[in-house]
């Protein structure tokens, strides 16, 4: 309490520290990090000055804090903004209702960090298929695959791979990418590729030889060859298999897999399209492989599906959206569409 000062009005305030790290920081140069928890503080109506120190714990690598207030008391949680920001070896700061400094919001869950280049394929490409698939075995590591696509400037067979290590949260170490040339059966562009675990395919779980993960490659700009291979320790793909190819050639096309069916939709031949198909996971039929997808068939009724070409798309425990796209006549759309995938309930 200071009788000299003006002080915070009466009401209450949410405080919120963030940590700032270097510009050679491994994992986010020049960035921020997450707001801490929110801490309210209520100030008293009272007649002298009320000046309010805050303090927290030292951070490893952080080269500076900001300090974020509610800009005036009684605001809902969520609108605090820029009051201050301190060096490294400071962990407190003193508040007499300091204006903020400008209208900067910390950060929310989901915002990026800073990009830094962290390593470069073996190779240029483009119009490929990516997919990142767990360790079967070790916990803390994560598996990054690039599938075909235009390698050089030529439509492609091969992959590439790298590893990330996990066990430190604020250092994701990569392994070096390798190579693995002619490992597909067909050479394609533009195509898609799928991860699927016993989550989205229960039938992986059966059988002799139960599977932890798989990868199904499928066709492109001039194929409708599909390819699944199993995850092996250390990144290490199993020999692929050549499984039922899909109905329709596909180009500009959105995929996704739940219920031990995988879906395309859209995209037939490069065109605007409102057809979709799905493929049936094989199961004990197949067994021991299990992963095997034993046909493809049309989706007749597809109920207000629109016609698209090249939409992104993404899905997410058992609903599959269709975002954005064109429409084969040269307008580019902006909605957002979501249906059941597989056949969830």
């Amino acid at each position: 309490f200071d009788p000299n000062i003006d002080g915070l009005s009466t009401g209450v305030y949410y405080y919120r520290v963030t940590a700032i790290y270097g510009a050679n920081d491994l994992n986010n140069p020049n960035g921020e990090s997450l707001a801490s928890e929110p801490q309210p503080v209520f100030i008293p109506d009272i007649s002298i000055g009320v000046r309010l120190q805050i303090t927290w714990t030292a951070l490893t690598d952080a080269v500076g804090y900001r300090i974020y207030r509610s800009p005036i008391p009684n605001l809902l949680l969520g609108q605090e903004q820029l009051i201050g920001q301190v060096d490294a070896t400071t962990l407190h700061f003193s508040d007499a209702g300091i204006l903020p400094i400008a209208q900067q919001n910390p950060l929310k869950q989901g915002d990026l960090g800073h990009w830094k280049e962290v390593a470069t394929l073996n190779s240029t490409r483009s119009q490929h298929a990516v997919v990142v698939a767990n360790d079967p075995t070790q916990t803390k590591l994560q598996h990054v695959y690039v599938f075909a696509g235009l390698q050089n400037g030529v439509s492609s067979r091969s992959y590439e791979h790298f590893s990330v290590n996990l066990s430190n949260e604020r250092q994701h170490v990569l392994s070096t990418v390798s190579l693995f040339n002619a490992s597909l059966s067909v050479a394609r562009t533009k195509l898609n590729a799928l991860l699927a675990t016993p989550q989205e395919a229960s039938f992986l779980s059966l059988g002799t030889q139960p599977k932890k993960s798989v990868i199904y490659v499928l066709g492109g700009d001039n194929t409708r060859t599909v390819e699944v291979a199993e995850v092996l320790g250390n990144g290490l793909l199993s020999p692929w298999i050549s499984t039922a190819d899909m109905s329709r050639t596909r180009i500009g096309y959105a995929a996704g897999i739940a219920n031990n069916t995988l879906l395309t939709v859209c995209g037939q031949n490069g065109s605007a399209s409102t057809t979709a198909e799905k493929g049936e996971i094989c199961g004990l039929n197949c067994s021991p492989t299990v992963e095997t997808v034993s046909r493809w068939s049309a989706l007749g009724n597809t109920g207000a599906l629109r016609s698209c070409v090249d939409p992104g798309f993404a899905s997410a425990k058992g609903f599959f959206y269709l975002i954005g796209g064109g429409d084969g006549n040269g307008a580019i759309s902006n909605k957002i569409d979501v249906s059941l995938l597989g056949g969830t309930p």
